[in-house]
């Protein structure tokens, strides 16, 4: 029986997976919300000039532990979202945001699909655009494919930044 692609995520080798249960969340999808790590996005895109004004699109946010700062600054409906699992988004909107922040956050903004289909609201629409270690849990295939997508939905001049850390193991399962 397939499973649905809410509930998986794959991993480095395109091996499906199990995404974690609500009680997990935290320690298994990378820590504390807004820990340091999410300082550091944000400090880092603020330094690259995003504005309050300007619309960021969040490739791969799960719980929205980064999202949470982008939705504190970022003006109303100007944060979005794509992940893979619907289960991780409807438990970062309900448990990680505060009522002021899911106030200002439209339901339509976040996006649950497996193709990572960036321009979902439309072309030339994000100034901003970051994901952060989502590479290593895509197929190849699937990159090209979110990436292409991501072209169409940025603005001109609009600024994408991502990170990527493979092990040895991961980088010899992708031939790199």
């Amino acid at each position: 029986m397939p499973v649905p692609y809410d509930s998986i995520y794959v991993d480095v080798r395109g091996e499906p997976r199990d995404v974690v249960q609500p009680r997990e969340t935290t320690s298994a999808c990378g820590g504390t919300v807004g820990g340091d790590g999410h300082t550091l996005q944000f400090a880092f895109l603020h330094t690259h000039g995003l504005l309050p004004s300007s619309p960021l699109l969040d490739l791969g946010f799960g719980v929205l532990r980064g999202g949470v700062k982008f939705i504190s600054y970022l003006e109303p409906g100007h944060y979005y979202g794509i992940d893979v699992s619907n289960t991780l988004m409807q438990l970062g909107s309900s448990t990680e945001l505060e009522p002021v922040q899911q106030q200002k956050l439209p339901p339509a903004s976040l996006y649950a699909t497996g193709d990572y289909d960036a321009a979902h609201w439309g072309e030339k629409h994000c100034d901003y655009a970051i994901s952060v270690s989502l590479w290593s849990h895509l197929p190849l295939s699937e990159i090209e494919r979110c990436l292409s997508a991501l072209r169409r939905a940025m603005r001109p001049g609009g600024q994408y930044f991502t990170s990527l850390s493979l092990s040895a193991t991961a980088r010899a399962a992708r031939n790199l």
